[in-house]
């Protein structure tokens, strides 16, 4: 996925393994006959053939050099291409001749060997695909994704995520939810607390979903910029514990809601393979911020411009 723009998705490593052989086997094997092996050439084909070639060669050269031009001269010269010529077609049908000849016992045999290994490996790849993705990702998550310490969120809701909350809910009903609890960061005394959590009870598949701000909105102060290492950090913490990470901006959330929903109904179903009906809905990107950047739409109130357009102005912003 492009980081430079929302939305974009972070997958564990566990997971990188799983669609890669999904991609691989969707791809049917098919046999592609190589090519004959060329005859090899004996030092006897050279001294047979490279004599008269060079002979002729030879007579070649030697009577171009030649200033006075007689009848003599001409035929003799000719008979020498006519020579040259005549020995380079048997060297190269004799070098040839082999693909003109029936191929080896050896080379059939090992060619049906092929074969009946390539429709093993077909039908191995069939038996895979039969299997339901997401009985394979049950088996892949069994007792490896780390669940939320049962501790009360001290982050705030942010103003955009009760009502994007509401439209999830519509359409993958409660396995999307508020978090019930945190990350605590050992060594220190800060924590990390998902925005919205997507959990699948069958599959184990379970999904961090972050709105980004530009800023904050009473501070002003610049939020999720691309030149700083703060989010790409707490990704990180995220996908050590198995997690999947999708990202969307605010404005995102606050213009095209259902757009939001559809794309994560994709990554869901790409990820374990349970499809959710949500209308399908195209989601403009919105290119990521740096500091400038951020301090710039917070001078031009950016942010509030749009939570005003959607009625969430009223609501005091965080």
């Amino acid at each position: 996925m492009n980081r430079s723009s929302y939305p974009y998705v972070k997958t564990p490593p566990i997971f990188r393994c799983l669609i890669k052989k999904q991609q691989q086997a969707t791809e049917e094997l098919t046999y592609k006959p190589r090519r004959r092996r060329r005859r090899k050439v004996n030092n006897s084909d050279f001294y047979w053939w490279g004599f008269p070639i060079g002979t002729g060669g030879y007579v070649i050269i030697r009577f171009l050099l030649t200033i006075d031009w007689d009848f003599g001269s001409f035929i003799i010269f000719m008979g020498a291409v006519a020579i040259a010529l005549i020995s380079g077609y048997l060297l190269i049908r004799s070098y040839y001749r082999d693909f003109k000849s029936e191929p080896p016992p050896e080379y059939i045999v090992n060619k049906e060997i092929r074969k009946k290994a390539i429709d093993a490996k077909n039908k191995i790849r069939k038996r895979y695909l039969s299997r339901p993705l997401k009985d394979k990702v049950k088996k892949l998550l069994k007792g490896k994704v780390r669940t939320l310490e049962p501790l009360t969120p001290s982050a705030t809701v942010g103003v955009s995520e009760k009502q994007f909350l509401a439209v999830l809910q519509k359409y993958f009903g409660q396995r999307v939810n508020f978090p019930n609890g945190v990350f605590s960061i050992i060594g220190t005394t800060f924590e990390y607390t998902p925005d919205i959590v997507y959990q699948d009870s069958y599959t184990g598949l379970t999904i961090d979903i972050e709105i980004d701000e530009p800023y904050a909105g009473k501070s002003k102060e610049p939020h999720h910029c691309n030149d700083n290492d703060k989010d790409r950090n707490r990704d990180d913490f995220f996908l050590k514990r198995n997690w999947v990470v999708v990202r969307f901006a605010e404005e995102q959330v606050v213009k095209y809601p259902v757009a939001c929903a559809y794309y994560l109904s994709k990554v869901i179903y790409q990820l374990s393979g349970i499809r959710y009906e949500v209308p399908a809905e195209k989601l403009p990107s919105i290119p990521t911020w740096d500091s400038e950047e951020s301090t710039s739409m917070a001078r031009l109130l950016h942010r509030e411009t749009y939570l005003k357009e959607h009625g969430l102005w009223q609501i005091r912003i965080s």
